[in-house]
């Protein structure tokens, strides 16, 4: 009996040490990375947001300054589409007097977007819209419009307007401003990822201890069962404390297999 009394003490200190002292701390750790990497990755983009915003309003108000021919042919119809969907977001942030919001864009929803932006300066450089027209409209608009340029860069203000200024400025977003951070909407998101996994990894263990010890106050355990569920319980910790040590580029490259896996069983399925 004084052996059990002494392996069921020994067990609940150790449960009540993982707990306290162990899941709640890796679990702050996670958060605090997590704020980091939120952090980081605002930084980065705030820059980048404001500049598609100002590019976004600057469609707006250019719109109506272009006359499309008629009848369009296919590629003249993807240039309107395409300046009509960019009107209409930066219409959209005109009206909310806010600045493009990241949050509402996949990582490959931002690239097609801005693809769209550079197709722009390939329709123009194709000869592609060389039926378009550019018409002189409501002056009033010209001070937005050198608002929205002087944010872009200033040295548009002193570009003629016309045509092969959306088709440069488009040109130019995407490879000036758009492709020094392409990269990092995806590393965010996978990183992103990483910690939602690591923390349902925690909680399920922190989970478990606290099951296991709601089962010592509840029932007499074998001492066998005891001491199974303390190794277990401390090898949880060691799994999860490895979440922390290990390299997060190494652990994403895990994740990256296996989604590659899961995929190549399926393809061999079909």
């Amino acid at each position: 009996m004084d052996a059990y009394i002494t392996t069921y003490n020994t067990v609940v200190t150790i449960l009540s040490a993982v707990i306290t002292g162990g899941f709640v701390l890796i679990l702050m750790e996670m958060g605090n990375r997590k704020n980091r990497e939120s952090e980081r990755y605002r930084q980065t983009m705030i820059p980048f947001a404001q500049k598609l915003s100002a590019y976004l309003r600057y469609i707006c108000w250019i719109k109506p300054h272009i006359v499309n021919p008629k009848p369009l042919n296919e590629g003249e119809k993807s240039f309107l589409s395409i300046i009509h969907a960019l009107g209409c977001e930066g219409s959209d942030l005109l009206e909310n007097g806010g600045s493009f919001d990241l949050n509402s864009f996949t990582a490959k929803d931002l690239e097609h977007f801005c693809n769209n932006i550079n197709h722009i300066w390939y329709m123009y450089d194709r000869r592609w819209i060389d039926r378009f027209k550019w018409e002189e409209a409501d002056s009033s608009y010209q001070e937005l419009i050198d608002k929205e340029l002087a944010q872009l860069n200033p040295r548009y203000l002193s570009m003629p307007e016309g045509l092969g200024k959306i088709a440069k400025i488009s040109g130019e977003f995407y490879t000036d401003i758009f492709m020094p951070i392409q990269d990092e909407p995806y590393s965010h998101e996978a990183s992103s990822k990483l910690y939602s996994i690591q923390t349902w990894i925690v909680s399920l263990s922190l989970f478990f201890v606290l099951l296991c010890l709601g089962l010592l106050v509840c029932f007499t355990l074998p001492i066998r069962l005891l001491k199974l569920t303390t190794i277990s319980v401390i090898m949880l910790f060691g799994l999860c404390m490895l979440l922390l040590l290990v390299n997060e580029n190494k652990q994403l490259y895990c994740l990256y297999r296996i989604k590659e896996f899961k995929k190549a069983l399926k393809r061999k399925k079909h």
